[in-house]
């Protein structure tokens, strides 16, 4: 059987940047909510 690995990695770090990119979102919108209090 063979495996398409450069497929399957260009999925693999898709999905891991969507990952982090919704695990950080909330994050920076906190911090410009709190940022834009403050000034």
């Amino acid at each position: 059987m063979k495996i398409d690995w450069p497929c399957i990695a260009f999925v693999s770090i898709s999905l891991l940047q969507d990952y982090l990119w919704l695990m950080n979102a909330p994050r920076i919108y906190y911090w410009d909510a709190d940022h834009d209090k403050a000034a």
